[in-house]
């Protein structure tokens, strides 16, 4: 029994761990909440019609605003095409009765005058309506650019770190796509309803001259024509949403099957079949959707046409049998068939532009939340502290999480950088030192910490006067499809003349690039344009190196400001920057320990974390991380390959063997 019952527990502890190596695998953790998307959704889906009055407001503010003259031109044309309609039924009226009239029927002496004034009156109209239609056109660009400004407004604002949120881009998406022609929509759609409200209202009081019952049947049918455009425009907006990131996708897709910077890889390496296949696996399920959508639209239109025909075949029948009775004269008939043909005709241009109105108005509530969404600019407490300079900039527990990260790129950075001195900032590859470099240049809000410029939080000071004293120039560094000139002068817009460019360029030996080029400092660098011509890599980071010093910022940040140069050209190239930066605080961000070690500090990195910090000779002779990267990437050189193994380090980045003297003390 004592075997048995030493064995139970042996047993039953085997049969549970089978258990639960079958059991299904937990769920993966959820991703982090994306705030930008959280208040997106929370806002979407709230159009109805009480919202209705807010969006036609805003169209046509935003109308008036794009082109006050064009909309008071259009709005004059939609009342004189309403009375030009009342001028066709009254015409018709009394060409009709001249023509039935008892005494002189057959007799078409007097009917030629109203007859001839009809047709001519036809005809102005029509010149009338081409002449709408194409200003229209006009009015609907001057709409669409003020819609883009807005965008513009936007997407050029917002912290750097909303680029770092899919629900950014599927909003940006989709108000690239639809919100700046909606609009124009909606205000055409507005123009619409005037015009066929006013011209309905004259038709409307000719038939109630004639029989008020015709009228009833008319509007009765505007009901069920309503209900169909409302579910169209639901259809048509639950549909973008739907497609907004399949689209993306797409387009993502096409510019590397299109785009000339890809173009090599892709042939190099062969991906263009299975990219393709990504490519037309998406367009393929869009179509299908496409169709779906299309067929339901049909469907809905078809109804209306229907319900139309019905509603007018009811009135013209009515109409046969008030004439059959002697209610109605001839003339009286004539009138009201032309004017209930006219009226049908508007009272479908009356329910077409309602659901243009409604359609659009929904992708103009999708911009409204687009632009709500954005994060406003907290304010500056002290609006006049605009600072040129600092003694000294201090970093406090700083830390910073990237949206849709649950690691930390940056934690608990605190350090101090001296006015004049040059840091480098180093470590392996996702350290952190990027990032750090960005919360130093206000281009991200630290999560936690605080930056001190001369002992007072950053966030008491104006951010653009912080910006404008720091100049910036990091890896992935821009390359502007622009003229040579221009690509220099954007370090600096608005303040940097012709003579400050060249100097800049002599400084970072971008003026050799323009005595090379065949148009000189007006070359377009591009060769997507008549004339442009493509730098080397090289010539690139001599130029981007241009730009940034072209501001002449006493706060420089270098992210590997030489890696497209051979040695000798950084050597050389750090001879001027060493002069050139002489009582500036620069942060040079670098893997060439070449470069690091001329520094007046380095500031190691690893796992988000400052680990040590300290010049090249105390780092060297501390042995810990920096003296283990710099002697792998020295050995490369000497050919002395390096066989002791690589130090453990803890969580935070930080060797175990490591002495404590050599931690990182600011």
């Amino acid at each position: 029994m004592a075997g048995e019952d030493a064995r139970r527990p042996a047993a039953e502890g085997a049969a549970e761990q089978e258990a639960a190596e079958q059991a299904p695998a937990p769920p993966p953790p959820a991703p982090p909440v994306d705030a930008w998307s959280e208040r997106l959704a929370a806002r979407a889906g709230r159009q109805s019609p009480r919202s209705l009055p807010r969006t036609l407001a805003g169209a046509w503010r935003m109308t008036r605003q794009a082109g006050p003259g064009e909309l008071a031109l259009m709005a004059a044309l939609s009342v004189g095409g309403a009375l030009m309609a009342l001028g066709q039924v009254l015409l018709t009226q009394r060409a009709l009765g001249e023509l039935l009239r008892g005494d002189r029927a057959g007799d078409v002496g007097d009917a030629v005058l109203p007859l001839a004034a009809l047709v001519a009156l036809t005809g102005l109209l029509g010149v009338v309506t081409a002449f709408q239609s194409q200003r229209q056109r006009y009015l609907a660009e001057l709409v669409a650019r003020r819609v883009f400004d807005r965008l513009l407004d936007v997407t050029t604002t917002v912290p750097l770190e909303v680029f770092d949120r899919p629900g950014f881009y599927d909003q940006l998406q989709r108000v690239q796509a639809n919100a700046t022609s909606r609009p124009v929509a909606v205000v055409q759609g507005m123009l619409g309803v005037l015009a066929a409200g006013l011209t309905s209202v004259v038709l409307v009081g000719a038939l109630v001259a004639v029989q008020p019952l015709l009228v009833v049947v008319l509007v009765l049918a505007a009901a069920p024509l309503s209900v169909l455009q409302r579910r169209g425009a639901r259809i048509e907006y639950a549909f973008a949403l739907a497609q907004t990131p399949g689209l993306r996708q797409r387009l993502a897709l096409s510019d590397l099957l299109t785009g000339r910077e890809p173009a090599a890889e892709v042939r190099a390496f062969g991906s263009a079949p299975v990219l393709r296949e990504r490519h037309d696996a998406l367009y393929d399920d869009y179509l299908r959707a496409l169709r779906t959508k299309v067929g339901r639209r049909v469907r809905l239109a078809v109804l209306a046409a229907v319900a139309t025909a019905v509603v007018v075949g009811a009135s013209v029948g009515l109409l046969l049998l008030l004439v059959d009775r002697g209610s109605v004269s001839l003339a009286d008939a004539g009138a009201a068939v032309v004017a209930i043909l006219l009226l049908s005709r508007r009272l479908g241009a009356l329910s077409s532009g309602g659901g243009s109105i409604l359609e659009g108005g929904l992708f103009l509530d999708d911009l409204d939340r687009f632009l709500a969404a954005a994060p406003e600019r907290a304010p500056v407490p002290d609006v006049a502290a605009r600072p040129v300079a600092f003694e000294a900039l201090r970093l406090e527990g700083l830390g910073y999480t990237y949206p849709g990260s649950t690691a930390p790129a940056v934690a608990g950075v605190s350090l101090e950088l001296r006015r004049g001195e040059v840091l480098a900032l180093v470590g392996e590859n996702g350290s952190g030192k990027t990032t750090l470099s960005k919360l130093l240049a206000r281009l991200y809000e630290p999560d936690e910490g605080r930056l001190l410029w001369d002992g007072r939080d950053v966030r008491e000071l104006d951010a653009d006067a912080l910006r404008e004293g720091t100049t910036v120039l990091f890896q992935d560094f821009v390359r502007y499809e622009l003229p040579l000139v221009d690509n220099i002068a954007l370090g600096a817009p608005g303040r940097s003349d012709a003579e400050a460019v060249e100097r800049a360029a002599a400084l970072a030996g971008a003026d050799a690039v323009a005595a090379r080029l065949p148009q000189g400092w007006q070359t377009f660098l591009s060769p997507r344009f008549p004339g442009g011509t493509d730098l080397s890599g090289g010539q690139w980071q001599r130029v981007a190196m241009a730009r940034a010093l072209v501001r002449d910022a006493p706060f420089v940040i270098l992210d590997e400001p030489t890696a497209a140069l051979d040695p000798k050209a950084e050597a050389a190239l750090f001879v001027t920057l060493r002069q050139l930066l002489q009582g500036r605080t620069t942060v040079l961000v670098t893997h060439r320990f070449s470069s690091a070690r001329a520094a007046d500090r380095i500031a190691v990195m690893a796992g988000g974390r400052l680990v040590e910090l300290g010049t090249h000779d105390e780092l060297m002779a501390a042995r810990g991380l920096y003296e283990e990267l710099f002697s792998v990437q020295a050995a490369g050189y000497l050919g002395d390959p390096v066989t002791r193994p690589r130090r453990a380090r803890t969580a935070t980045g930080e060797g175990r063997a490591a002495p404590r003297a050599r931690r990182a003390r600011t």
